[in-house]
């Protein structure tokens, strides 16, 4: 057998350090801070092709957007869909009237609600990444950027956060494998909105089943494993194990 793992390169540079005042929990804070008339536009980018299902985003996809500005969230998790090379939101933002004042932008893919109170994401990878749907929602995907307030759209890069497995296999069996995946593995990971290279997994280790690329080959996404010794499990058309 014949497993390789990439990991991806994790983003390089810290924004500085922001001391957050009020949760990031999906909503606009635009309001608490006075408006210019610049709309808030954005590109993507996807860094070295490194998206798990494709070399770019994919019609629909949706990313989360949080703008800080001194420190304290502007737009805070909103909700951004990508569209022919475009990014959407459901309302349009304006930025705020300090043309001179920097932000601070973190954009995440794919966008989920933040429910906790202050600003820690935990994101799971999909038990089951058969699909090619269930494979695509556990890639997780980050960029930042920074920014004064400019009519102009602000290019954001993502890079890939998570790892990739893929494993080809020499069946000598006598029968077709069709099933595959992995048992003692972490599933969620921890990291601070504000510092998205800084991971911590979370959680019970659990069993991850692979997506089919093709005959005997298979692949998945998952976490930065700490403390785990991951065992690879194969099922034959006859159900042996």
């Amino acid at each position: 057998n014949k497993t390789t793992m990439k990991p991806q390169k994790l983003l390089a540079t810290v924004l500085g350090t922001l001391l957050l005042t009020v949760a990031c929990d999906e909503f606009p804070l635009d309001q608490f801070i006075p408006q210019g008339n610049s709309e808030i536009k954005f590109t993507t980018s996807v860094y070295q092709f490194t998206k798990a299902t494709d070399t770019e985003f994919e019609n629909g996809d949706n990313i989360g957007i949080s703008i800080m500005k001194g420190g304290i969230f502007f737009l805070c998790n909103t909700k951004w869909t990508f569209n022919n090379g475009q990014l959407t939101s459901d309302v349009p933002y304006k930025w705020y009237e300090d043309a001179e004042a920097t932000a601070s932008i973190v954009a995440m893919y794919p966008w989920r609600k933040i429910h906790e109170v202050d600003s820690t994401v935990s994101f799971t990878v999909n038990s089951d990444q058969a699909t090619h749907t269930l494979y695509t929602a556990s890639d997780l995907m980050l960029a930042t950027a920074a920014s004064k307030p400019t009519s102009e759209a602000i290019p954001l890069q993502f890079k890939h956060a998570l790892s990739k497995i893929v494993v080809t296999l020499d069946n000598q069996l006598g029968e077709d494998i069709v099933d595959l995946y992995f048992t003692d593995l972490y599933g969620t990971i921890n990291f601070d909105i504000n510092y998205p290279e800084s991971f911590y997994t979370s959680g019970q280790k659990g069993a991850i089943r692979a997506q089919k690329l093709r005959k005997n080959q298979w692949c998945l996404i998952v976490v930065p494993q700490e403390n785990a010794s991951p065992k690879l499990t194969i099922v034959t058309k006859s159900n042996k194990h």
